[in-house]
């Protein structure tokens, strides 16, 4: 759909009907804000309409542009140095529910031809289900814990992504552990996109040798003077 400006008037041009749900409501956001402007024909001039003056500052804009459109949610951004940014980045919005997956996208307005999980195509594609419930994952988690020995793996995101904190081990396992943790859900995730949109997607039984490799070497790259023993899965 789209909005028409047209002189003294505006009229709303639709080439397809509204869903309800976010798309219904961000159009009467939309029509809330224009209810009160009145368009006349004298030109269009600017005006800086802060809380504290009304001439501009590079940062007062910047503030203000932060506190409407930047988003808090009160939780505590995890960060592992030993990960790359990417990696800290991806599992900050797996914890947000920020990923896009297919009930997401079409939590958003976005038409899809199908919400069930590109993988295995047995339930709708939650984040839940990619990480947790997906029939690939079992067999990685599982190895981890074997491979680690430590407790099976937690049933809900969160869990997850915190799983090395609730264990008791000394400082730097439970660094490389969390390593390990947040490069299998990268990995997994991957896995679901080449799915998606590759020609030939990675095969799923060398999932477990990339997160070995990967975590191997980051562990690695930040810590010349660590000696990983004993770096393989079972």
């Amino acid at each position: 759909g789209g909005l028409i400006f047209r002189p003294a008037c505006l009229f709303l041009g639709l080439e397809k009907a509204f869903r309800d749900g976010p798309e219904r409501t961000q159009l009467n956001g939309l029509l809330n804000m224009l209810s009160n402007v009145a368009l006349t024909a004298s030109p269009d001039g600017w005006i800086f309409n802060s809380t504290d003056s009304t001439s501009f500052s590079i940062s007062e804009m910047r503030y203000i542009i932060d506190s409407s459109f930047l988003y808090s949610s009160g939780v505590r951004v995890r960060w592992n140095k030993n990960l790359p940014i990417k990696i800290n980045i991806h599992s900050w919005r797996l914890s947000l529910n920020r990923l896009p997956t297919r009930f997401n996208l079409d939590r958003s307005g976005i038409d899809l031809n199908s919400v069930r999980c590109p993988v295995c195509d047995d339930d709708i594609e939650t984040d839940l289900h990619v990480f947790v419930k997906c029939p690939i994952v079992d067999p990685i988690w599982n190895s981890i814990s074997r491979w680690w020995n430590i407790s099976d793996f937690p049933k809900d995101i969160n869990g997850l992504i915190k799983w090395s904190d609730t264990l008791t081990l000394n400082k730097h396992t439970k660094i490389c552990l969390d390593v390990v943790i947040q490069t299998s859900l990268w990995i997994i995730w991957r896995y679901r996109n080449r799915m998606c949109f590759d020609l030939k997607p990675t095969r799923k039984d060398t999932l477990m040798e990339q997160i070995m490799i990967f975590s191997h070497s980051w562990i690695l790259y930040r810590n010349r003077s660590y000696i990983l023993v004993g770096w393989n899965g079972s």
